[in-house]
Protein backbone atom coordinates (compact mmCIF):
# COMPACT_ATOMS: atom_id res chain seq x y z
CA UNK A 1 0.00 0.00 0.00
CA UNK A 2 1.18 3.41 -0.84
CA UNK A 3 -0.23 7.04 -0.01
CA UNK A 4 0.29 9.60 -2.49
CA UNK A 5 -1.17 13.11 -2.82
CA UNK A 6 -2.85 13.83 -6.35
CA UNK A 7 -4.71 17.11 -7.46
CA UNK A 8 -5.44 18.17 -3.71
CA UNK A 9 -6.67 14.35 -3.10
CA UNK A 10 -4.77 11.92 -0.92
CA UNK A 11 -5.00 8.39 -2.77
CA UNK A 12 -4.31 5.03 -1.84
CA UNK A 13 -3.39 1.85 -3.84
CA UNK A 14 -3.94 -1.25 -2.07
CA UNK A 15 -2.41 -4.26 -3.36
CA UNK A 16 -4.09 -7.45 -1.52
CA UNK A 17 -3.73 -10.84 -2.77
CA UNK A 18 -5.95 -11.38 -5.04
CA UNK A 19 -6.32 -7.73 -6.66
CA UNK A 20 -5.46 -4.13 -6.05
CA UNK A 21 -7.97 -1.04 -4.98
CA UNK A 22 -7.20 2.29 -5.72
CA UNK A 23 -9.53 4.79 -3.43
CA UNK A 24 -9.18 8.51 -2.91
CA UNK A 25 -8.80 8.59 1.35
CA UNK A 26 -10.09 10.53 3.34
CA UNK A 27 -7.71 13.95 3.43
CA UNK A 28 -6.97 13.04 7.40
CA UNK A 29 -5.09 9.65 6.54
CA UNK A 30 -2.81 11.97 4.70
CA UNK A 31 -2.45 15.03 7.00
CA UNK A 32 -1.72 12.44 9.76
CA UNK A 33 0.58 11.07 7.46
CA UNK A 34 2.32 14.40 6.86
CA UNK A 35 2.27 15.77 10.58
CA UNK A 36 5.78 16.24 12.49
CA UNK A 37 6.39 12.87 13.60
CA UNK A 38 7.69 14.24 16.99
CA UNK A 39 4.86 15.60 17.69
CA UNK A 40 3.05 14.20 20.95
CA UNK A 41 -0.06 16.34 20.66
CA UNK A 42 -3.38 13.77 19.90
CA UNK A 43 -3.87 13.69 15.96
CA UNK A 44 -6.45 16.66 15.68
CA UNK A 45 -7.80 16.87 12.49
CA UNK A 46 -10.23 19.99 12.07
CA UNK A 47 -12.22 19.75 14.85
CA UNK A 48 -11.30 15.83 14.67
CA UNK A 49 -9.94 14.22 17.59
CA UNK A 50 -8.93 10.35 18.04
CA UNK A 51 -10.35 9.41 21.57
CA UNK A 52 -7.91 9.80 23.81
CA UNK A 53 -6.98 6.83 25.72
CA UNK A 54 -3.49 4.89 27.99
CA UNK A 55 -5.11 1.55 26.71
CA UNK A 56 -2.54 -1.20 25.19
CA UNK A 57 -4.18 -2.54 21.64
CA UNK A 58 -2.60 -5.27 19.54
CA UNK A 59 -2.40 -4.15 16.08
CA UNK A 60 -2.05 -7.13 13.08
CA UNK A 61 -2.47 -5.82 9.19
CA UNK A 62 -0.38 -7.35 6.41
CA UNK A 63 0.39 -4.02 4.97
CA UNK A 64 3.64 -2.44 6.44
CA UNK A 65 1.54 1.41 5.66
CA UNK A 66 -1.56 0.51 7.15
CA UNK A 67 0.80 -0.25 10.28
CA UNK A 68 2.45 3.10 10.20
CA UNK A 69 -0.70 5.28 10.03
CA UNK A 70 -2.59 3.53 12.86
CA UNK A 71 0.32 3.07 14.81
CA UNK A 72 0.89 7.07 14.44
CA UNK A 73 -2.99 7.71 15.36
CA UNK A 74 -2.68 5.66 18.44
CA UNK A 75 0.37 6.70 19.66
CA UNK A 76 -0.62 10.42 19.22
CA UNK A 77 -3.63 9.70 21.33
CA UNK A 78 -1.84 8.27 24.48
CA UNK A 79 -2.64 4.34 23.45
CA UNK A 80 0.18 2.16 23.64
CA UNK A 81 0.57 0.28 20.39
CA UNK A 82 1.98 -3.41 19.37
CA UNK A 83 1.98 -4.46 16.23
CA UNK A 84 2.66 -7.45 14.05
CA UNK A 85 3.23 -7.95 10.27
CA UNK A 86 1.93 -11.99 10.42
CA UNK A 87 -0.96 -13.08 11.68
CA UNK A 88 0.82 -16.29 13.09
CA UNK A 89 3.27 -14.61 15.04
CA UNK A 90 0.92 -12.36 16.16
CA UNK A 91 -1.10 -15.19 17.65
CA UNK A 92 1.87 -16.80 19.07
CA UNK A 93 2.49 -13.57 20.84
CA UNK A 94 -0.88 -12.95 22.19
CA UNK A 95 -0.85 -16.79 23.78
CA UNK A 96 1.53 -15.59 26.17
CA UNK A 97 0.97 -12.40 26.44
CA UNK A 98 -3.39 -12.03 25.42
CA UNK A 99 -3.40 -10.11 29.21
CA UNK A 100 -1.72 -7.43 28.46
CA UNK A 101 -4.28 -6.12 25.73
CA UNK A 102 -7.15 -4.29 26.04
CA UNK A 103 -8.20 -4.32 22.35
CA UNK A 104 -6.78 -6.22 19.08
CA UNK A 105 -7.22 -3.87 16.06
CA UNK A 106 -6.86 -6.79 13.16
CA UNK A 107 -7.02 -6.55 9.28
CA UNK A 108 -9.04 -8.89 7.73
CA UNK A 109 -7.50 -10.15 4.62
CA UNK A 110 -3.86 -11.79 5.48
CA UNK A 111 -1.83 -14.55 3.87
CA UNK A 112 -2.61 -17.50 6.06
CA UNK A 113 -4.90 -16.60 8.41
CA UNK A 114 -7.45 -14.32 7.82
CA UNK A 115 -9.45 -12.01 10.36
CA UNK A 116 -12.02 -14.50 11.29
CA UNK A 117 -9.72 -16.87 11.96
CA UNK A 118 -7.60 -15.08 13.86
CA UNK A 119 -9.96 -13.60 16.35
CA UNK A 120 -11.52 -17.23 16.92
CA UNK A 121 -8.12 -18.46 17.87
CA UNK A 122 -7.60 -14.56 19.99
CA UNK A 123 -11.07 -15.83 21.49
CA UNK A 124 -9.93 -18.91 22.30
CA UNK A 125 -7.40 -17.85 24.33
CA UNK A 126 -8.92 -14.79 25.95
CA UNK A 127 -12.36 -14.65 25.71
CA UNK A 128 -14.06 -11.67 25.42
CA UNK A 129 -11.33 -9.53 24.17
CA UNK A 130 -12.62 -6.71 21.73
CA UNK A 131 -11.42 -7.04 18.63
CA UNK A 132 -11.81 -4.37 15.43
CA UNK A 133 -11.81 -5.67 12.22
CA UNK A 134 -10.65 -3.40 9.13
CA UNK A 135 -11.56 -4.85 5.99
CA UNK A 136 -10.32 -2.92 2.31
CA UNK A 137 -13.35 -4.85 0.90
CA UNK A 138 -16.11 -5.95 2.76
CA UNK A 139 -17.43 -8.37 0.73
CA UNK A 140 -15.58 -10.76 2.33
CA UNK A 141 -16.62 -9.99 5.53
CA UNK A 142 -20.05 -11.91 6.29
CA UNK A 143 -22.35 -10.57 8.65
CA UNK A 144 -21.69 -13.16 10.84
CA UNK A 145 -18.25 -12.12 11.44
CA UNK A 146 -19.57 -8.89 12.85
CA UNK A 147 -21.29 -10.51 15.62
CA UNK A 148 -18.75 -13.34 16.81
CA UNK A 149 -16.28 -14.21 18.45
CA UNK A 150 -15.92 -10.35 19.79
CA UNK A 151 -15.85 -8.53 17.15
CA UNK A 152 -17.33 -5.32 18.08
CA UNK A 153 -17.25 -4.03 14.41
CA UNK A 154 -15.98 -3.65 11.36
CA UNK A 155 -13.79 -0.96 9.57
CA UNK A 156 -13.99 -0.45 5.97
CA UNK A 157 -10.85 1.20 4.62
CA UNK A 158 -10.51 4.06 4.64
CA UNK A 159 -12.19 4.74 8.19
CA UNK A 160 -12.62 8.27 9.13
CA UNK A 161 -11.74 9.42 12.18
CA UNK A 162 -15.60 9.50 13.79
CA UNK A 163 -16.37 5.58 12.71
CA UNK A 164 -13.29 4.55 14.90
CA UNK A 165 -13.68 6.54 17.54
CA UNK A 166 -17.54 5.31 17.64
CA UNK A 167 -15.97 1.42 17.60
CA UNK A 168 -13.08 2.39 20.40
CA UNK A 169 -16.04 3.59 22.38
CA UNK A 170 -18.22 0.51 22.24
CA UNK A 171 -14.67 -1.53 22.51
CA UNK A 172 -13.38 -0.36 25.19
CA UNK A 173 -16.65 1.21 27.62
CA UNK A 174 -18.02 -2.79 27.38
Amino acid sequence: MYLKKRDQQWRCALKSLKRANIFNLPNEWGQIMSNNESSQEPVKIGEALLRVGNETVLLIDDEPMMIRLVTKMFTKSGYKVVSFLDAKKALLHFATQGQDYDLVITDYDMPNLNGNELAEQLNGILPNIPIILMTGCDKFVNEQSRHFHSIVGVLKKPFKHQEINNLLTKALNT
